[in-house]
């Protein structure tokens, strides 16, 4: 029907109720997807074409280490600090902004109008630039510095999959250990050596217990003492 959207990306095999339940809080991982949505389609060409704010718009930022810089016509913006915000609700930066031999500079959380306001009016009487194009500016690096929050919010929160990769020898050492008719024998020297004494057959029961994680179902072990107060471990 031409009409533009967003596209929320879950995490393969995850809907949104699925997602919301495993990572938490919910309101924090919601939102990281919320705001890295993807533009789908543009309205069709046959009719009038609406504005639509895209970050494409915004300017590139520049990224090296913790320093981000952004330039806007004669006007260079240098924000640190952003790693620091955990949140969707405070985007707090440090900003420098100079133009020429002149610049100002603070600390201030962009989420808040009272502190935007207050950098805008010292940075144009400092650089002496309209305070309406450092409005404008402002609202330019707060999007762009948002959606470097969200992708960084995006990728702590995505599952990462480690993969071991085991060279000849190491893989020849492991199947010799899973092979010897002492594996059991071998497995209680290691937890003697690791300071555990005593107990034999009660550290094997756990040591198997521990490892069937890797299976299907994996097993479950009672521990009940003398006293019969059992106990789940």
């Amino acid at each position: 029907m031409g009409i533009g959207s967003h596209r929320v990306v879950f995490p393969r095999g995850c809907d949104a109720n699925e997602y919301a339940l495993k990572v938490l809080p919910a309101s924090q991982s919601l939102a990281v997807l919320l705001n890295g949505a993807e533009w789908l389609a543009k309205p069709a060409a046959k009719e009038e074409p609406r504005p639509v704010i895209s970050l494409a718009a915004d300017p590139q930022p520049m990224v090296n280490g913790d320093e981000i810089v952004m330039l806007e016509g004669d006007r260079r913006y240098r924000i640190r600090g952003l790693a620091k915000n955990t949140g969707c609700e405070v985007l707090k930066v440090n900003v420098l902004v100079s133009r020429n031999d002149v610049f100002h500079v603070d600390t201030l959380d962009l989420q808040l109008d009272r502190q935007r306001a207050a950098f805008i009016k010292r940075a144009a009487e400092e650089l002496r630039v309209n305070e309406e194009t450092l409005r404008k500016d402002l609202g330019r690096v707060f999007l762009a510095l948002e959606r470097l929050q969200a992708e960084a919010m995006r990728k702590a929160l995505d599952p990462v999959k480690l993969v071991v990769e085991m060279n000849d020898e190491e893989r020849g050492e492991a199947l010799g250990l899973l092979r010897d008719p002492r594996l059991l024998d071998r497995i209680l020297e290691d937890f003697a050596r690791c300071g555990l004494v005593g107990e034999e057959t009660n550290k094997l029961i756990g040591y198997l217990a521990a490892v069937s994680r890797h299976l299907e179902a994996p097993l479950a072990v009672v521990v009940q003492s003398s006293s019969a107060a059992g106990r789940v471990r």
